[in-house]
């Protein structure tokens, strides 16, 4: 589709060192198409674009993008890291904060997840990752519980369907 080959096209533009273009652009473009593989379910890609992006400017690559790239790829304690740098700067970026807690859960650090996800409020994302979190550590009935107040504040939004998945997974 179009996003994949603009991907392309970003990355063959990046890697192309005959064509002029001053460091920082060369790094925007490396970013864009890290975001951009990202979003095609292609971390490695986006890695490898982000990588080369932090090599020509760091400021130009959003941590919690790459951060999501490694975690998409099993580097969950990279992930952490950064994060947690990230967030000592920024302390207010829910999206960071959110992401840290979907990574300490794979990472088994429930007590920690869990003090992340209490600092975001009760929106619909945020009581699923709760819900997650109440299955990994073995308790079904809240992770259902809270499935299913997700799914009756607004039976038809697209959290009601993430919530109704997660329960038809837990139920397997």
């Amino acid at each position: 589709g179009a996003v994949g080959t603009a991907a392309l096209r970003l990355t063959e533009m990046g890697e192309d060192l005959g064509l002029s273009m001053p460091q920082v652009v060369r790094a925007e473009v490396f970013a864009e198409a890290g975001a951009l593989w990202l979003t095609l379910g292609e971390p490695h890609f986006a890695h490898t674009a982000f990588l080369n992006a932090l090599r020509l400017d760091a400021a130009l690559v959003q941590p919690t993008l790459l951060a999501r790239a490694k975690a998409a790829l099993g580097h969950f304690s990279d992930a952490r890291a950064l994060l947690n740098r990230h967030l000592t700067t920024v302390p207010d970026d829910q999206e960071a904060r959110f992401l840290r807690a979907q990574i300490l859960r794979e990472l088994d650090a429930f007590d920690e997840a869990a003090q992340d996800l209490a600092a975001l409020g009760d929106a619909p994302q945020v009581q699923i990752e709760r819900a997650l979190l109440a299955a990994d550590q073995g308790d079904l009935p809240t992770a259902s519980d809270l499935l299913l107040d997700v799914i009756a504040a607004a039976p038809d939004g697209p959290a009601a369907q993430d919530a109704q998945a997660e329960l038809q997974r837990l139920a397997q």
